[in-house]
């Protein structure tokens, strides 16, 4: 029985942040236009930019050469905002309340698949298993509806429902 960590994966921008305080992402990326360039900062947060993410992912040799693995993710929240027009210039995209003020809903993704391997020649083998996506079937609300409109604020899209699928792979 073995169970290895494959990634463990922690974003967080506001340690970001302290780094670029301290000069050192400056350094490590002179020459690609420096920190609030076109980037976080000028204007708000970016749209669908998110503060805090950890990701594990992590497989498990477990009896009767089962493999299992997981997959989870958590997320702080997508930065949304409202979208206004200015009359100015054409089709010129404001954001009357400022880009990126608003957050939706933290929200976490589960994955989850088994599989096994049989012999069925020489130096080839079959791979059957089962993958399950957003096992705990979480409908949190990933965006809203930006425009200035009646609709505005209302649910845009969810996370995808859990769904199931079977997989089969010959390897030689």
């Amino acid at each position: 029985m073995q169970l290895v960590l494959n990634d463990l994966e922690l974003v967080d921008r506001f340690l970001l942040g302290r780094f670029q305080a301290l000069g050192l992402l400056d350094k490590l990326l002179g020459g690609l236009g420096g920190p609030g360039v076109g980037d976080e900062g000028w204007y708000g947060d970016l749209p669908y930019s998110v503060d805090h993410n950890v990701k594990l992912l992590a497989n498990w040799l477990a009896p009767y050469g089962l493999r299992v693995s997981t997959a989870l993710e958590w997320l702080s929240g997508y930065h949304w905002e409202m979208k206004g027009w200015s009359e100015g210039y054409g089709f010129y995209v404001t954001f009357p309340e400022g880009r990126g003020v608003r957050t939706t809903p933290a929200h976490t993704y589960v994955d989850f698949g088994v599989d096994k391997e049989f012999n069925i020649g020489k130096g080839v083998t079959l791979a059957a298993g089962i993958n399950v996506y957003n096992l705990f079937n979480s409908q949190i609300p990933v965006s809203y509806v930006k425009e200035d409109t009646a609709l505005f604020g209302q649910v845009w899209a969810r996370q995808l429902p859990r769904w199931v699928q079977l997989k089969a792979a010959v390897r030689f």
